[in-house]
Parts: structure tokens; C-alpha cells; sequence
């Protein structure tokens, strides 16, 4: 344990201010990680100064902050019992600090850093191939992840800074790793993120023109990359230091002037120590012999491109500096598959090849482009842009090899950042023009047109070659983040693209077409993927299989696709067929009230035409879709309903629907055992908000305090409309009536004011045509259409249906249930029952923790409205009928089956009784009325 004191002895002109002898347990920058004994780290960024949050850290119980601000001359509040170590400078005080508290971990394991502009990544990996097959544990620092043996860790930037490394390199030190392999980025050179870090040895891969946003000039970039072999040169506590260098990079001259320990260098074109002669590259991978004067290796290596052998020769060169027996790298090499985003293959099943890499340099630009024409049989089809806010110089030298080195061209966007991302297709189409003569060229803002532009225009033997992003799984646009993967949306492309060649899509084998294309989907308890054989011999032309299919249930004939997963697949169909149709979609979701709002909505919009919508509860990841696959040329709106048991799911369904128009209905507590809160299910329900693109509706339930904070959640260019009946909100009810089996109400909205009527009974219901009616005036239809349209609605089975029966009034609302509805079901039956109230309840599922006493409110709610007879059936009958005699209700009885509950209401009913059922879907209440 280091104390205030021992951190701050590191620093010249440290001075301490309260007790130097407390215990830092930590040191963070982040007051949201701050726990006991932490050392708080007051950085003042460009939007957040770390000294705002200096009381949030004591309270979480920070030991001391850092800063440069003396607290003894006012600059910055020190709050009571803790102590500041006041610093000259922070960042200096950061790399002196942060190694000596973790007590210099890389001291401790041998460290290969790896820099250059382009290689980095794949010479790590096939670095950390090599030693993990000589039986070392390694740790991998780099730009797509972080890796400690096998375990993953997520990563920000290619070097993490001086706190998260050495946080990290503690962590690798704890679990016994042997090497650590970085990729060292010439940021992290130039800021001393390695503060603290000996390494054993240093890789350099090559140098091209990259970051001059931040170097300026490609001088200064060459001079932090010389860093590392300055690094590497300076004595320490460590023997045995190696510097690897590419002596056919014209820098590599200059890395080895910086190095002063010994020294490897690595070429194809120059005298060298290790040398690649007998080149032969093919398209499934590529050989060469490897040489030095001790040493005579034939390689055969499943990666293709002279870049990839330069990337080997580089990771041989420094195990064998290593000692690594030359059998094991060889091995080791010729098992090597592939990094991913690196010249990485997406193979779906089609007649073409798609490769993706994550080439954005204009090095990285002619490696990938002259491999591909080396396996080239026809054409190159080339997708790429360039990131905003970064260097625009290499703008127009990308789009210059681009369209010498390609057949067609593709510019599209990469990550604009906050430029305007056509204006940066406009720097890279200068370069295009000048030398693309009578080739095609094309601009097209949307990454995703962009692929799918060029998969669809792609022919039989064409290479699409797609750059930039690589194994990025997201875009960065100018307002937000969003999941992005070329990769992904290749095999989005493909899979939707080939679909117009088949007749439908089906998911059951049991009902194959003629020239369908069947998608095997797994559940839980099928798996159909056993009967994509069978679909092929009923008829269906091609079958989508999982990547992991056994080859013995793959048909021999057909169009066979290959998947990561075939449920996204069908899910990339439905969101390709929703595209075809320039129709507005209505998604509605809420706790409760989405089907009747579907219903309701579905009557209100009926003058534009034929309306697809939800049918039964298809409002999942599966049924969704084919909701979706029913739209054709005949239909003028669809209405889906969204449902969800966890977070993200109505993300995903949105990005399925693409809805214009979103409604949420209301939050409770409906699946609350899933999502462990209200707030959850609020949040989860925001995710439709959210989804609605600009020019879209978002319409919110005013009432309802969490529905109408999502307000803020939307879009700004997203238009809010709000329903409500108790406070102000655009689309305004009042004066509700039930009589009978309807129920009228008056809607107010600016000058506007109309009675309207809708066959169904209930406060809720009303609710439920106030967002119905919302989205009719978002779509500009008239009141008397609207009007029109509920007047002929249909009242919907088992949602406080009305049935006279033997004399008896049964509400059957036996479709679902929730503490909301099954309160809006109780008041109901109490407003429009002139007679003696009865109630058959069975269970309310999934509420979790709060089960006993959400069904104990319920019985009490059935006291309150004067229910005399009350019944209950299932587990958790015994809490209702505790609350339901505690709030005097006369007759109260607890059953656990359908024929005890029947037989007990039997003899209690008489004749004029008004009886609810209702319960959870899985509780089939339906059963009881179908048998009174």
C-alpha cells in the first residue's frame, strides 16, 4: 500500500495538504469510479473540469484529490479530512505517480511494443500466436481489444493512457502473464502514455501519412514513432533489449539511428538479417521462404498479401530475437487464420468475393487494393470514405490510387465526426476524378447504400473491397454514436439482395412454396435447421443455415447462405422488405394497452386504405417480422406493436420496422422480474422514442410522468404530440361516458373539439383512443374520418369483453394481465355493474420481488370498489385474498385450479351478477369463462 506521502515524494515540488500517512486503495479520474481510499485526479478538459466533482468523489470516499490548484489559497474547495497532493504539473506528475503506485508492473514481464503506421494489429496477433504456442501466457494490448489469455476486454484507444495501462499491465502482472504485446500508437509516443514502461523489445512495421492532423508534418510523425527505439535503447533493470525494424520502409534507416541495443531488420527488396524471397501470393493465402544466415524456413501462410508477409516477417523476426524455437513460429504461422477487420473475407454464399479491412491511410489503401488485383478474376469494387476531423490531406492521395488501383469506385462516408460528411466526399472525389477516366465512380452519403450498392451492382467473380472501418462495430456521426459493422451489413446485403431471386420467406418447413427460401431458425426447443433437407425436397430454392451448421443437414442442392446467426438474418429480410414500401409505420409500445391501441389505431387511419397490423401477439423478434413480410403495394399504413423482456430489444425491433410514427402507451410494471425496475421499463420503452427518425412523431402519454419525460429523449427534429385526460396535453379527452357497451368521450386540441365513441368500455380504453386518435391528426386525417373509423371498430376478444350469459354479465379480460390493467379492469367492471360485483382472479406473472405485494394491492383495489365475491386461483392467490379481506370484502376464496375456482363461483353466483376474469396470459382464465 503506498500512502499521500510516498506518492507525493515522486513529484519535484509536490507539496501536501492534510495527512500524508492515509492509505490511496486507488487512482481515478472518474468521480463515478471513485471508491475508498481513492486518489481523485482533478483533470480540466475542454467540457469537464474534474475539479466540479471533487465533493462527489469524498463522498464516495476519495482519500486525496491531485491537483494543480491550491486549496490553501482558495482555488479549489478541499472538503473536510482529505488531503490534496498539489502538483506543478499534472500531467508529468501523472507518469511519475501512476508506475511507482502499481510498483512498475511491465518490470515484471517482458513487453514487445509494436509501432508504424500500418501492420500493428496483425503482427500482434500473429506475435501472440507464436508465444502462446511456446507455451507462454500473453497479454495483448491493441486497437481492437484487450486480451489476457483468452479473456476480452473492450479498449478506447490503441494505447490507453498512463492510468488505464499501467492499471491494465498490473492486472496482466496479477495473472501471471508472461509477455505483454502493444501496439504503441505515435499518440501515445508523443503524450508518454508508456510513462514507466521498460520494453524488451520494439517493432517498427513501416510509415506512411497518417495523424498529420496531429503532427503536422510527417516529420514530426516519424519522430514519435522513434520514440519507441529510444525507449527501448535506455538501460534499466532489464537485459537482452531488441529493436525489429523494416529496413525496406525509406524510415526504417531512421528507427535504427534511435536504437541502441541489438538490432534485427527485416526486408523483401534489401540486405537484411531476415529475408522473404520466393514470393507467391494466391487468393486463399500466400508462400515464401524465410531466411537469416542461421536460419531456412518455407512458410505457407492460409493470410494473402505482400503486406501479410511483411506483418509475418515482422512477428518471426522478434520471437526468434526472442529465442522462440523457428519450428514453433513456423507452425504457429501456418495455423494462423486471420485478424478480424483485417483483409478479412465475408462469405455468405455468394458468387463473388467481399473482402473488408481496416485500411484508411493511403498506404493501407494500396496494400489492400494491389492484393486484391493479385487475386483478382474481374473487376474490384472499392467502398471507402475518410473520418472527419482527422487529416484531410490524404483525402484526394485515397481517392487517387482508389480509382487507379480499382474498377469501380464507391465513396461514401467513414466516421464524419462533426464535418459535414458531404464535404468530405467532395475532397475525396477531387482525387477520384483525376485519375478514374472511364471508369465508374459513384458519391454516396449513407454507408449502408453505399455496401449495398455496391453488393448488389457486383458480378460473378467481382471483388468488393470495402475500407476504412474494418472491426469497427459503430459509426461516429455528428450528433450521436451508432452500432455500424461493414462486415455485418455485407452479409445484410447479400442475404437481401439474393432474396428477390426467391418467391417468399418462410420459417416452417411445414409450410414450404414453390421457390421459397426457407431460414432455419433455433429456439429453445427446435431447431430448424433439421429440416432444411426437408424444405429443399418440398420445393424451397435456398435455405439460410447457421455458419455452425453440421455438414450432414445441409442440403446438396438449393442456394445454401451461411450465417452468423439466422434469426438476424430473417430480421435483415423483414427491414429489407419494410424498405420497398413508402408507407408510414405506426409502432406502439407500453406496459399495457398496445394491442387495443393497435386496434383502435389501425380503425382511426382506415380511410387511407387497406392497413397491415400486428396479428394476435406477434410483437417479438420473430413475430415482428412477419408482420412486416405481409406489407404489399396493396396496403397504405402498417401497425405494429413492440414488445420486450429486456433492454435493447425495442431498439432492435425499431431498427427492424423503421417506424415513422411511435406511440407509447403507459410504463408499469409488467415484466419487472426481467428488468428488475420501473425505470428500467421506462428506459427500455424510451428505446422507441429514441428510434423515430427526423420528420417522424413521437406520441406520449401526458398522464404519465415516465412516458412524458421521454420527451427529451427524441430527436429535436422528431414531432411530439401528447394525449392525456388530467393534465395538458395536445390531443385533450374528457368527459367520459360508459353506457353500456361503449363508452363517449370529448377531444380537444387547439380549436378543435368533437364527442367521439368507441365500442368498448373503461377509463384505459379511452386512453388507448386518445393515442389512436393522435396519430390520425399526425397523419392529417379528419375528424369525421377518425370518427368514422372507431364508430366501426370491432371490440377485441378478451379485453373487457362483454358477454350476457344465463343471466349473468361476464367481462372477460382474460387476455393478460398487470398490476395497471388489472386495476383498470376492476374500476371498470365497478363503474358500469348495477349489480353485485364478482371477481375470478388468477395470477399476475413476472413481477419478481414485488409479486406478493403488487397481487396484495390488487385485493385491495377489489375492496375499495365494493367487489362482495372474490375468488382467486394459482400460486400467488393467497396475497390477493389477504388484501381483499383485509379491505372487507365479504367472500373471499383461494383455489389453485380452474375446477376448484369453478366449482366455488357455481354456488355462490345469482342471477344479475356482474363477474370479471382475468389474469396472466399463461394462467388460460378463458378456460373458466367458456365453462360458466
Amino acid at each position: 500500500m503506498k500512502t499521500v506521502g510516498d506518492i507525493a515524494s515522486r513529484v519535484a515540488g509536490a507539496r501536501v495538504i492534510g495527512d500524508r500517512h492515509a492509505i490511496i486503495t486507488d487512482i481515478e479520474r472518474d468521480s463515478r469510479n471513485v471508491r475508498f481510499g481513492t486518489l481523485f485526479v482533478c483533470i480540466p478538459g475542454a467540457h469537464v473540469d474534474g475539479h466540479d466533482f471533487i465533493a462527489q468523489a469524498a463522498k464516495s470516499g476519495a482519500t486525496a484529490i491531485l491537483t494543480t490548484r491550491d486549496p490553501e489559497k482558495g482555488e479549489v474547495d478541499l472538503p473536510e479530512g482529505m488531503a490534496a497532493i498539489v502538483v506543478p504539473d499534472l500531467h508529468p506528475a501523472l507518469e511519475a505517480i501512476v508506475p511507482f503506485y502499481y510498483s512498475y508492473p511491465a518490470r515484471d514481464m517482458r513487453i514487445i511494443g509494436i509501432t508504424g503506421t500500418n501492420g500493428k494489429t496483425t503482427t500482434s496477433y500473429l506475435l501472440r500466436a507464436i508465444l502462446r504456442s511456446a507455451g507462454f501466457r500473453v497479454g495483448l494490448i491493441g486497437t481492437i481489444q484487450i486480451m489476457i489469455e483468452e479473456e476480452i476486454f473492450p479498449v478506447h484507444n490503441t494505447t490507453p493512457d498512463v492510468a488505464d495501462l499501467q492499471k491494465i499491465l498490473d492486472l496482466m502482472r496479477e495473472k501471471n502473464m508472461d509477455y505483454v504485446i502493444m501496439e504503441v500508437s505515435s499518440h501515445a509516443l508523443d503524450q508518454n502514455r508508456v510513462a514507466g514502461i521498460e520494453f524488451d523489445t520494439a517493432i517498427f512495421t513501416n510509415l506512411t501519412q497518417d495523424h498529420l492532423d496531429y503532427h503536422k508534418t510527417i516529420e514530426n510523425y516519424r519522430l514519435a514513432k522513434s520514440k519507441l527505439f529510444d525507449l527501448v535503447s535506455r538501460k534499466g533493470v532489464k537485459i537482452e533489449k531488441n529493436a525489429i525494424i523494416n529496413i525496406d520502409d525509406p524510415s526504417g534507416e531512421f528507427m535504427l539511428e534511435h536504437a541502441n541495443c541489438q538490432k534485427f531488420t527485416y526486408s523483401i527488396e534489401h540486405e537484411s538479417d531476415f529475408i522473404a524471397s520466393e514470393i507467391n501470393v494466391t487468393s486463399i493465402g500466400s508462400r515464401f521462404r524465410f531466411t537469416s544466415k542461421h536460419l531456412d524456413l518455407e512458410l505457407n501462410l492460409k493470410i494473402t498479401g505482400i503486406f501479410n508477409i511483411y506483418n509475418a516477417m515482422a512477428a518471426a523476426s522478434a520471437a526468434l530475437a526472442e529465442h522462440i524455437d523457428p519450428w514453433i513460429v513456423k507452425k504457429s504461422l501456418e495455423k494462423f487464420t486471420s485478424v478480424p477487420g483485417r483483409f478479412e473475407r465475408v462469405d455468405v454464399g455468394q458468387n463473388f468475393s467481399v473482402i473488408v479491412d481496416y485500411a484508411h491511410t493511403p498506404d493501407g489503401v494500396t496494400n489492400v487494393l494491389r492484393t486484391a488485383r493479385q487475386i483478382a478474376r474481374k473487376r474490384i469494387l472499392t467502398v471507402f470514405g475518410c473520418g472527419g476531423d482527422r487529416d484531410r490531406t490524404k483525402r484526394p492521395i485515397m481517392g487517387r490510387l482508389a480509382a487507379e488501383l480499382s474498377d469501380v469506385v464507391i465513396v461514401t462516408s467513414d466516421n464524419p465526426r462533426s464535418e459535414d460528411p458531404q464535404k468530405i466526399l467532395d475532397e475525396v472525389e477531387a482525387g477520384v476524378l483525376e485519375k478514374i477516366e472511364n471508369k465508374t465512380h459513384e458519391c454516396i452519403i449513407s454507408r449502408r447504400e453505399a455496401i449495398f450498392h455496391a453488393i448488389n451492382i457486383a458480378e460473378e467473380d467481382d471483388i468488393v473491397v470495402i475500407l476504412g472501418k474494418g472491426h469497427e462495430t459503430y459509426q461516429i456521426l455528428n450528433d450521436r454514436t451508432i452500432h455500424f459493422d461493414d462486415r455485418e451489413t455485407a452479409r445484410e446485403a447479400i442475404i437481401c439482395l439474393a432474396s428477390r431471386d426467391f418467391s417468399e420467406i418462410v420459417t416452417d418447413s411445414r409450410k414450404i412454396e414453390p421457390d421459397c427460401l426457407f431460414v432455419a431458425l433455433k429456439g429453445e426447443k427446435f431447431n430448424g435447421e433439421d429440416f432444411a433437407i426437408d424444405a429443399i425436397e418440398k420445393g424451397a430454392a435456398g435455405v439460410i443455415v447457421s455458419e455452425t451448421c453440421p455438414a450432414e443437414k445441409i442440403p446438396s442442392q438449393g442456394k445454401i447462405f451461411k450465417v452468423p446467426n439466422t434469426l438476424e438474418a430473417y430480421q435483415w429480410l423483414a427491414r429489407f422488405h419494410r424498405e420497398r414500401f413508402d408507407i408510414p409505420v405506426i409502432a406502439i409500445t407500453g406496459s399495457n394497452g398496445k394491442t387495443t391501441t393497435k386496434d383502435l389505431t389501425a380503425a382511426v387511419i382506415s380511410s387511407l386504405g387497406k392497413i397491415q397490423k400486428t396479428a394476435e401477439n406477434f410483437n417479438n423478434e420473430i413475430g415482428l417480422p412477419l408482420t412486416l413480410f405481409g406489407i404489399n403495394e396493396n396496403h397504405a399504413a402498417a401497425v405494429v406493436e413492440m414488445g420486450m423482456r429486456g433492454l435493447g430489444q425495442i431498439a432492435t425491433l425499431a431498427s427492424i420496422a423503421e417506424p415513422t410514427i411511435g406511440v407509447v402507451t403507459n410504463v408499469g410494471e409488467t415484466h419487472i422480474e426481467l428488468l428488475g425496475s420501473i425505470d428500467n421499463i421506462a428506459r427500455a420503452k424510451s428505446e422507441l422514442v429514441q428510434s423515430i427518425p427526423p420528420g417522424g412523431t413521437a406520441i406520449l402519454n401526458a398522464d404519465d410522468h415516465r412516458v412524458a419525460a421521454m420527451k427529451g429523449l427524441a430527436n429535436p427534429k422528431v414531432r411530439i404530440l401528447t394525449f392525456g385526460i388530467n393534465k395538458k396535453a395536445d390531443i385533450q379527452g374528457s368527459n367520459v361516458l360508459i353506457q353500456n357497451h361503449r363508452t363517449t368521450f370529448e377531444v380537444e386540441s387547439g380549436n378543435f373539439s368533437r364527442e367521439f365513441s368507441i365500442p368498448m368500455v373503461g377509463i384505459h380504453n379511452v386512453y388507448d383512443a386518445l393515442a389512436a386518435i393522435a396519430v390520425g391528426f399526425a397523419l392529417n386525417i379528419s375528424a369525421e374520418r377518425i370518427a368514422e373509423g372507431l364508430q366501426n371498430l370491432s371490440p377485441t376478444k378478451m379485453r373487457l369483453e362483454i358477454i350476457e350469459r344465463h343471466g349473468f354479465r361476464i367481462i372477460n379480460d382474460t387476455y393478460n394481465a398487470s398490476p395497471l390493467s388489472m386495476r383498470a379492469a376492476i374500476e371498470t367492471t365497478a363503474e358500469i355493474s348495477r349489480s353485485r360485483k364478482v371477481a375470478v382472479l388468477g395470477d399476475m406473472l413476472e413481477l419478481g420481488k414485488i409479486a406478493p405485494n403488487a397481487h396484495r394491492q390488487i385485493g385491495e383495489c377489489l375492496g375499495a370498489n365494493d367487489f362482495e365475491i372474490v375468488i382467486t386461483c394459482g400460486e400467488l392467490a393467497d396475497y390477493i385474498a389477504e388484501g381483499a379481506r383485509g379491505a372487507g370484502v365479504p367472500f373471499v376464496a383461494t383455489t389453485k385450479s380452474h375446477e376448484e375456482a369453478l366449482e366455488i363461483l357455481k354456488s355462490v353466483l345469482d342471477v344479475g351478477d356482474t363477474i370479471l376474469v382475468k389474469g396472466s396470459r399463461g394462467m388460460r382464465m378463458e378456460r373458466i369463462v367458456a365453462r360458466l
